[in-house]
């Protein structure tokens, strides 16, 4: 029977072959720290691609954590009517009344352009005449070309500038920030300052520096956030900062004490060829894309950080 190790839980069964003797850490650890956020820069729903209301409300709650679970009751409550009204609505048997279409839009958090848009897809929806459809639907691809142009130019500005995404990447909490405003019960600097353990003005400063590039937005007292792109080249020097920042988290975590039940910390040295470690590698980046798949459907409650990382140690003598 090969060797098993066990680390914290986790149990690896060593049943690798080696032959080229390479010598491979493979690190797991999945931290808990503070928010999770289901924002990874998602799909953006355009209102504007689409000329019936039912359709854009259905494409609204299905992009939401858990294809929007419980949002119809929620909606109902907000406008003032039974949950049975909001399903005969979606599923066309009947329509919204234009003071519950408004009451919907607010509840959307829909911009003045997009607002207005929205209730003229109802007027549509609500016309008695074909005439009365037409002016209508005239209206609406008006508002559809104003959208567009909104659209084109904002897209233009949404990047971060070279010196921006240095100062970004530099500093670990401009990210937890960032994703902690996701959770309404922290938005306020104070509240902040409190669960990240940071200096009120250190989180004053990245506060503004998040509103000044768009990566988050302050609606009356909370703030959200906003899907301005933070990317950078999978060369840029940025990336291994990037990494760095939220190893020391993990291990600052690690000096704590024993990992919470949702927490795994895990190290593996183990001697292989290097086949055997391109085969780890894939198994790896099919586990990302799962949980990323997973990550994005979960609500705003905690971040977790997954760093992962397979390399070898010593220098490569192969060749």
């Amino acid at each position: 029977m090969p060797p098993v190790y066990e680390a914290d839980n986790a149990v690896l069964l060593r049943i690798i072959p080696y032959k080229d003797c390479y010598l491979l850490s493979i690190l797991l650890a999945i931290m808990l720290i503070y928010i999770k956020s289901n924002n990874f820069e998602g799909l953006e729903l355009n209102i504007s691609d689409f000329t019936d209301y039912r359709d854009y409300l259905k494409a609204y709650i299905s992009a939401l954590p858990k294809q929007g679970r419980g949002f119809s009751a929620q909606l109902a409550k907000a406008i003032s009517v039974s949950p049975v009204i909001i399903s005969q609505v979606l599923g066309g048997t009947r329509s919204f009344s234009m003071e519950q279409a408004l009451a919907t839009t607010r509840e959307l958090g829909l911009s003045s352009i997009e607002e207005e848009y929205f209730l003229e897809m109802v007027q549509v929806d609500r016309a008695g005449s074909k005439q009365l459809e037409d002016y209508h639907l005239t209206k609406l691809n008006k508002l559809r070309e104003q959208l567009s142009e909104i659209r084109s130019r904002v897209s233009q500005k949404k990047e971060l500038d070279d010196k921006a995404k240095a100062f970004y990447y530099a500093n670990w909490y401009m990210v937890a920030i960032r994703l902690l405003v996701n959770n309404q019960n922290f938005s306020s600097p104070e509240s902040i300052s409190k669960k990240l353990q940071l200096p009120l003005d250190k989180v004053n400063t990245a506060l503004m520096f998040l509103q000044e590039h768009d990566l988050i937005e302050k609606t009356s007292e909370a703030y959200s956030w906003k899907g301005t792109s933070t990317h950078i080249p999978s060369d840029s020097p940025l990336v291994n900062r990037h990494h760095q920042n939220w190893r020391i988290q993990a291990i600052k975590r690690m000096e704590q004490g024993k990992p919470k039940e949702s927490e795994v910390f895990f190290t593996a040295p183990s001697i292989i060829d290097k086949d055997t470690a391109i085969k780890i590698r894939k198994m790896i980046l099919n586990l990302i894309e799962e949980s990323q798949s997973v990550s994005g459907a979960a609500p705003s409650e905690e971040i977790f950080c997954m760093n992962l990382d397979l390399f070898m140690v010593g220098e490569d003598i192969s060749d």
